[in-house]
């Protein structure tokens, strides 16, 4: 019996070792942009392109000091580019969501400033951060369209 019990678990040691030697390795392929992901990001930052040729816009109604309209400007039309940002990095894959998000973080936090020195009538600091935010938005459409097509 003690024999039978020693070669029974031998052989299901070969079974296994068998089995698993001869199983097919799966390979992972990375994650790449599928057609549709890169049309749902396009959906989401053909907006963001339109409202970057509105920007000088805000850049006439700053040099005007036009605080009221400055601060219409950025709770309206570029409330909307906020939310398309977001989406694009909700949506882009995670290697590449860092650096989307925090850059869409800046622009944010660029048109914050703008905000906060619409309320206090400060020119020169509403005027850099526009100009941040015209070189941010640039930035975060190339880096977007540059990740879109690395696929």
């Amino acid at each position: 019996m003690k024999y039978l019990r020693s070669i029974l678990s031998l052989l299901l040691v070969c079974i296994t070792t068998l089995l698993v030697s001869c199983g097919n390795p799966t390979v992972a392929t990375p994650p790449t942009y599928t057609p549709n992901l890169v049309a749902e990001i396009g959906r989401y930052s053909a907006p963001i392109a339109e409202m970057q040729e509105e920007l000088p816009r805000l850049g006439k109604l700053i040099q005007k000091r036009d605080w009221n309209n400055v601060q219409s400007f950025i709770h309206g039309p570029l409330g909307e580019l906020r939310r398309d940002m977001s989406s694009i990095a909700r949506t882009v894959l995670t290697r590449d969501e860092e650096s989307v998000r925090e850059l869409a973080k800046e622009i944010s936090g660029h048109l914050n400033h703008i905000d906060a020195a619409a309320k206090e009538s400060q020119y020169s600091t509403a005027l850099e951060n526009y100009k941040e935010v015209v070189i941010d938005i640039e930035t975060f459409l190339s880096l977007v369209s540059e990740v879109t097509q690395s696929t």
